[in-house]
Order: C-alpha cells, then sequence, then structure tokens
C-alpha cells in the first residue's frame, strides 16, 4: 500500500520539533504554486509576486507553532498571501506617488538644491515639528513621512478634503516659519526637501525587534 503524504500539520511538527529543514521545504513545494498564483493576481506582477511569496512564508516560519493544530494551512497561506500582497501595492503606489510629489514640487519651486536644503533644515526639523500643534505636525507627517494623497490625508484624520487640504498648506507655511525663526531659509524648496530627505532618510535599515 502506498504511504500517504504527510500532513501539514505533520510536516510543522517535524520541523519544529525535529529541526528537519526537508519538511519545511516539503510544504513550501506543497503550497508555492498557490501563493504565487494569488499573489500575481492582486499585485499584477511577476516580481512583486514572488517578493510577496518570500514574505508569506517568512511569515509561516514565524508562526509555525501556532499553525500546528491547522488541517490544512492552504487557506491561511491564501490570506496572508493577500494581505501582504495589498501592503506591497500600497507601498508601491506611495513611493511613485512620493516620486511625483517630488517631481511637481521641484518643477513648480525655485531652482534652489532640495539637497542642501535638506541638509540645512534637517538638524533643525524635529525641534521645528515639535514647535508646532499636534494636528498642524501629524498633518505634515501624513503628507510629506507617508506621501499620502490629500484624499487620504482626510479619510486618516476623518475631516473633509477642503479641511485637509488647509491644514497641509496652514502646517507647511508654519513650519517653514519656524525653520526661518532657526536660521533656514527654506523658502520655495521646502516640500521638496521634505520629500527628498524623508525618503532618503527611510532607506535606512531598520533594526529588528524582538518581543
Amino acid at each position: 500500500m502506498e504511504k500517504s503524504a504527510p500532513s501539514d500539520p505533520e510536516l510543522l511538527s517535524q520541523w519544529l520539533g525535529q529541526q528537519r529543514e526537508a519538511a519545511f521545504h516539503s510544504l513550501v513545494e506543497r503550497y508555492a504554486n498557490l501563493v504565487h498564483a494569488t499573489a500575481r493576481r492582486t499585485c499584477g506582477d511577476d516580481a512583486m509576486a514572488s517578493e510577496v511569496s518570500q514574505l508569506t512564508f517568512i511569515t509561516l516560519a514565524r508562526k509555525a507553532r501556532s499553525l500546528t493544530t491547522c488541517a490544512s494551512l492552504g487557506g491561511w497561506l491564501h490570506t496572508t498571501s493577500v494581505m501582504h500582497a495589498k501592503n506591497l501595492v500600497r507601498k508601491s503606489r506611495r513611493e511613485e506617488r512620493k516620486r511625483q510629489l517630488m517631481q511637481e514640487a521641484m518643477e513648480t519651486g525655485p531652482t534652489h538644491n532640495s539637497e542642501n536644503i535638506w541638509k540645512e533644515m534637517r538638524p533643525l526639523l524635529d525641534e521645528a515639528l515639535e514647535a508646532l500643534s499636534a494636528k498642524d505636525r501629524e498633518a505634515l507627517i501624513l503628507r510629506f513621512y507617508r506621501s499620502l494623497s490629500i484624499r487620504e490625508i482626510a479619510t486618516t484624520l476623518g475631516i473633509a478634503t477642503d479641511a485637509a487640504q488647509k491644514r497641509v498648506e496652514r502646517a507647511t507655511e508654519r513650519l517653514r516659519g519656524k525653520l526661518a525663526r532657526r536660521g533656514c531659509q527654506a523658502g520655495g524648496s521646502l516640500e521638496a526637501a521634505m520629500l527628498a530627505g524623508f525618503a532618503s532618510d527611510t532607506q535606512a535599515v531598520v533594526p529588528s525587534v524582538s518581543f
């Protein structure tokens, strides 16, 4: 009689209890096509789908102990791959929006080099931001750090789109004034400098945090 293939929980238990890498590889082989196809449908891009697949199986490895009672991992892997795919799509859109905002700011603003402005304002920025009201500070973080659109900012803050637009514009002007009083004349290059600067700073590797 032909021996049946190990079940998903059996493979997880073998990997966790006996440190059998082959058991985890068997799970990956069993569900790789499902995960990649799911991610591909959500992302519409093979390269992004491959990244989602890696993230999904990394998540499986991290949460394996809580999944040993699942009779089948297919549903969980499907849900997890959709989650990672949506997150990656949102990240890609934010990065594209940030590039567009930077381009628009550079085209409509003065020719002053935004990188030089950022170098000048960088040591002053956090103090200037803290000098703003909480509402103004949050609006600027959403706009320039998270690169949200005005509509998205309005939704996040629970206010009208017009109100969000005015809040961002008002907060930007107030920040410009705070920086000027600290000796940094950002002028019309402030928006481009903040977009470029935040993007540059966030490229640094964030240390992993364990709980």
